[in-house]
Protein backbone atom coordinates (compact mmCIF):
# COMPACT_ATOMS: atom_id res chain seq x y z
CA UNK A 1 0.00 0.00 0.00
CA UNK A 2 0.95 2.96 -1.03
CA UNK A 3 1.82 5.78 1.82
CA UNK A 4 -0.34 9.46 1.57
CA UNK A 5 1.72 12.40 0.80
CA UNK A 6 0.39 15.68 1.82
CA UNK A 7 1.24 16.55 -2.60
CA UNK A 8 -1.61 13.94 -3.23
CA UNK A 9 -4.67 16.00 -3.68
CA UNK A 10 -7.45 15.81 -0.81
CA UNK A 11 -10.10 13.65 -0.83
CA UNK A 12 -13.21 15.24 0.34
CA UNK A 13 -16.26 13.50 1.45
CA UNK A 14 -19.98 14.44 0.13
CA UNK A 15 -20.54 16.56 3.24
CA UNK A 16 -17.08 18.63 3.31
CA UNK A 17 -17.69 19.20 -0.39
CA UNK A 18 -20.97 20.47 -0.15
CA UNK A 19 -19.60 22.69 3.30
CA UNK A 20 -17.06 24.11 1.39
CA UNK A 21 -19.17 24.85 -1.74
CA UNK A 22 -22.25 26.58 0.89
CA UNK A 23 -19.61 28.76 2.52
CA UNK A 24 -18.47 29.92 -1.09
CA UNK A 25 -21.87 30.76 -1.55
CA UNK A 26 -22.36 32.81 2.15
CA UNK A 27 -21.65 36.28 1.93
CA UNK A 28 -20.62 36.09 5.40
CA UNK A 29 -17.15 34.47 4.31
CA UNK A 30 -13.97 36.69 5.13
CA UNK A 31 -11.64 37.17 1.96
CA UNK A 32 -9.32 34.86 4.07
CA UNK A 33 -11.40 32.10 4.67
CA UNK A 34 -13.00 32.37 0.84
CA UNK A 35 -9.50 31.13 -0.37
CA UNK A 36 -9.02 28.42 1.70
CA UNK A 37 -11.91 27.17 0.57
CA UNK A 38 -11.66 27.75 -2.69
CA UNK A 39 -7.71 26.10 -2.33
CA UNK A 40 -9.34 22.85 -0.66
CA UNK A 41 -11.85 22.74 -3.71
CA UNK A 42 -9.76 23.43 -6.61
CA UNK A 43 -6.82 21.10 -5.23
CA UNK A 44 -9.54 18.33 -4.97
CA UNK A 45 -10.50 18.63 -8.28
CA UNK A 46 -6.75 18.01 -9.40
CA UNK A 47 -5.64 22.05 -10.26
CA UNK A 48 -1.70 22.40 -8.73
CA UNK A 49 -0.33 24.82 -6.56
CA UNK A 50 1.02 27.08 -8.86
CA UNK A 51 -2.04 27.36 -11.05
CA UNK A 52 -4.38 27.61 -7.84
CA UNK A 53 -1.77 30.35 -6.40
CA UNK A 54 -1.77 32.11 -10.18
CA UNK A 55 -5.70 31.73 -10.22
CA UNK A 56 -6.44 33.41 -6.78
CA UNK A 57 -3.25 36.28 -6.49
CA UNK A 58 -1.52 33.81 -3.50
CA UNK A 59 2.13 31.91 -3.90
CA UNK A 60 1.98 28.28 -4.80
CA UNK A 61 3.63 28.04 -1.12
CA UNK A 62 0.54 29.36 0.62
CA UNK A 63 -1.80 26.65 -1.38
CA UNK A 64 0.54 23.95 -0.16
CA UNK A 65 0.54 24.76 3.21
CA UNK A 66 -3.48 24.94 3.37
CA UNK A 67 -3.41 21.68 1.74
CA UNK A 68 -1.41 20.91 4.87
CA UNK A 69 -3.55 22.23 7.33
CA UNK A 70 -6.68 20.38 5.50
CA UNK A 71 -4.49 17.07 5.23
CA UNK A 72 -4.58 16.94 8.70
CA UNK A 73 -7.38 18.99 10.65
CA UNK A 74 -9.94 19.02 7.86
CA UNK A 75 -12.23 21.41 7.29
CA UNK A 76 -12.34 22.80 11.05
CA UNK A 77 -8.69 23.43 10.44
CA UNK A 78 -9.31 25.59 7.49
CA UNK A 79 -11.65 27.80 9.64
CA UNK A 80 -10.14 28.24 13.15
CA UNK A 81 -8.53 31.58 14.19
CA UNK A 82 -5.04 31.03 14.39
CA UNK A 83 -3.28 34.25 15.51
CA UNK A 84 -2.88 35.11 19.18
CA UNK A 85 -1.31 38.16 19.31
CA UNK A 86 0.73 38.43 22.78
CA UNK A 87 -0.24 40.78 25.67
CA UNK A 88 1.88 44.22 25.10
CA UNK A 89 4.80 44.41 27.26
CA UNK A 90 4.50 48.37 27.51
CA UNK A 91 1.67 50.72 28.01
CA UNK A 92 0.41 52.74 25.04
CA UNK A 93 1.96 56.02 26.15
CA UNK A 94 5.32 55.07 26.85
CA UNK A 95 5.61 55.08 22.74
CA UNK A 96 4.45 58.83 23.27
CA UNK A 97 7.15 59.60 26.04
CA UNK A 98 9.97 58.27 23.83
CA UNK A 99 8.91 60.14 20.97
CA UNK A 100 8.92 63.60 23.60
CA UNK A 101 12.43 62.69 25.22
CA UNK A 102 14.16 62.42 21.84
CA UNK A 103 12.47 65.88 20.56
CA UNK A 104 14.16 67.36 23.96
CA UNK A 105 17.55 68.75 24.17
CA UNK A 106 20.61 65.87 25.35
CA UNK A 107 21.05 65.47 29.08
CA UNK A 108 23.95 67.43 30.69
CA UNK A 109 27.44 66.12 29.73
CA UNK A 110 25.91 64.39 26.15
CA UNK A 111 26.14 65.60 23.17
CA UNK A 112 23.28 63.52 20.95
CA UNK A 113 20.56 61.33 22.48
CA UNK A 114 21.14 57.67 22.45
CA UNK A 115 18.06 54.57 23.31
CA UNK A 116 20.63 53.78 26.38
CA UNK A 117 19.79 57.23 27.70
CA UNK A 118 16.37 57.23 26.69
CA UNK A 119 15.55 53.69 28.33
CA UNK A 120 17.83 55.30 31.07
CA UNK A 121 15.00 58.12 31.67
CA UNK A 122 11.98 55.61 31.20
CA UNK A 123 12.96 53.45 34.39
CA UNK A 124 11.58 49.52 33.06
CA UNK A 125 11.92 49.98 29.66
CA UNK A 126 14.07 48.29 27.33
CA UNK A 127 16.74 50.14 25.17
CA UNK A 128 15.76 47.52 22.16
CA UNK A 129 11.92 48.71 22.74
CA UNK A 130 13.78 52.32 22.33
CA UNK A 131 15.15 51.80 19.16
CA UNK A 132 12.23 50.26 17.41
CA UNK A 133 9.76 52.59 18.19
CA UNK A 134 12.78 55.08 16.75
CA UNK A 135 12.80 53.64 13.80
CA UNK A 136 9.24 52.81 13.32
CA UNK A 137 8.96 56.84 13.48
CA UNK A 138 12.04 57.71 11.37
CA UNK A 139 14.54 59.29 13.51
CA UNK A 140 17.65 59.89 13.52
CA UNK A 141 19.47 60.23 17.40
CA UNK A 142 22.92 60.50 15.42
CA UNK A 143 22.61 63.95 13.16
CA UNK A 144 24.15 63.10 10.03
CA UNK A 145 27.72 64.50 9.15
CA UNK A 146 28.23 65.93 12.68
CA UNK A 147 29.86 63.43 14.64
CA UNK A 148 33.14 63.99 11.88
CA UNK A 149 35.82 65.57 13.67
CA UNK A 150 37.02 68.31 10.77
CA UNK A 151 40.40 69.68 12.34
Amino acid sequence: MRRKSYADPPVLTKEERLDLQQRLRSRDLSRRNLIRASIVLMLAGGAFPFEIGAALNVSAEYVRRWRRVFVRERIAGLFKERRVHPPRKYPADVQSRILLIAGEPPPQGARRWTATLIAKQLIGVDRQYVMKVIRRFGIHLRPRGHDIDRT
